[in-house]
């Protein structure tokens, strides 16, 4: 079993935004906002994690964590 522990934004490194076919997934008015979201890509320090971050155009901020979850 292995143990992780949240990361701070400061613990690691964000490349550049890029554009991202996903759509934004957050509900607004019970429906989804649906609008186009860029992403970019954390590195912890340690480089043991690799999760991603997501903006919409309307302001929405959602993470997926990597396959390192």
């Amino acid at each position: 079993m292995t143990t992780s522990r949240k990361y701070d934004d400061s613990e690691g490194d964000f490349s550049a935004w890029h554009e991202s076919e996903r759509r934004c997934p957050r509900l607004v008015d019970d429906r989804p906002c649906n609008a186009p979201v860029l992403y970019r890509e954390w590195e912890s320090s340690d480089g043991a994690y690799v999760d991603y971050q997501y903006r919409c155009e309307v302001g929405h901020v959602f993470w997926i964590d990597g396959i390192d979850s």
